[in-house]
């Protein structure tokens, strides 16, 4: 069964659905909407996380069933770990040495947090998937919570949901045909501002869904051929795409990259990929990528054992 994943933002408060979750971080309360939503049930917090063990550690859940004056069947308070300004680690630590402890600061806040929000995303996908949670709502407004924290959150859990089942046999069994939907709703307090930061993220969420599908895919499927079709196709973004044949590579001396290519039935592309989105007089960049699909022609050194991973340059 295929699933898919629909996520959207949404203003406070909260409306009614099934499922609502919300998140501490470890060692405090909740805070914000979190706190106004569980003050509505009356339920003593200190003793409840108390019972259920819950500290705030990430990946800890409280789970309250039919939580008393809230339009929810269930109610999840999910550990959100240590502020993020506790967690740089001394990775971020060791390559801050020597700047200014406002640069410091804003590395380790700024550089670790990015993929440490990213996973936390995934993990909370995770979680609901594990607890079947079709339908749920995050409240989204811990303090360390800004909008490129939350579009990083929404990106780990696009990230999280990819797998590769193109060429799976179908199950046969009803309960197992169509597709799995999960909707999950961000509810935030500043709408706007989040889906300006989930957008700009999310360009890059789309371009490693994409170098995953081309990785995965079997090299009797995708060849130069099928890879150029798929760079050209960005051209409805925007791009400028132009694809050299082999006979025009020939012609501007690009013997080196023909030679490899000459092993295998398969001809070569080049796909030339322009965006002009800098300043009006900035200098451009330019970025050379190894585009090798699997089949490259000729005897290949590499060992065996690792011969599988070399699907992966083209990425």
């Amino acid at each position: 069964m295929s699933e898919k994943l629909i996520i959207k933002i949404a203003k406070f408060p909260a409306k009614k659905i099934p499922n609502l979750v919300i998140f501490v971080t470890e060692g405090q309360k909740p805070a914000g909407e979190a706190a106004r939503l569980f003050a509505r049930t009356g339920l003593n917090w200190e003793g409840l996380s108390k019972a259920g063990d819950f500290s705030g550690k990430s990946g800890q859940v409280l789970d309250i069933l039919a939580p008393p004056n809230l339009p929810v069947e269930r109610l999840l308070a999910v550990g959100l770990g240590k502020a993020a300004h506790q967690t740089g680690g001394d990775k971020a630590s060791s390559s801050a040495r020597g700047k200014s402890g406002k640069e410091k600061a804003e590395q380790e806040d700024a550089g670790a947090s990015a993929t440490q929000w990213a996973d936390r995303g995934g993990k909370h996908l995770s979680l609901l998937k594990k607890l079947n949670l079709q339908q749920a709502a995050l409240v989204l407004d811990a303090p360390e919570l800004d909008p490129d924290a939350i579009a990083n959150i929404c990106a780990g859990m696009k990230l999280a949901n990819y797998s590769f089942d193109k060429f799976l046999s179908k199950k046969t069994d009803e309960e197992d045909a169509g597709e799995k939907i999960w909707n999950i709703t961000c509810y935030v307090s500043d709408k706007s501002a989040v889906e300006k930061a989930f957008k700009r993220r999310d360009a890059g969420v789309e371009g490693t869904l994409l170098a995953r599908e081309l990785v995965n895919e079997p090299p009797n499927v995708l060849g130069p051929v099928e890879f150029a079709k798929t760079a050209s196709s960005l051209s409805s973004l925007g791009v400028d795409v132009e694809i050299l044949n082999p006979a025009q590579m020939k012609k501007l001396g690009m013997n080196a990259l023909l030679a490899v290519g000459q092993g295998s039935e398969r001809p070569a592309r080049l796909a030339i990929m322009k965006w002009a989105g800098g300043k009006k007089n900035a200098a451009p960049i330019a970025i050379v990528g190894k585009g090798v699909v699997f089949d490259t022609g000729g005897v290949s050194i590499k060992p065996a054992g690792g011969m599988q991973d070399m699907k992966g340059d083209m990425g």
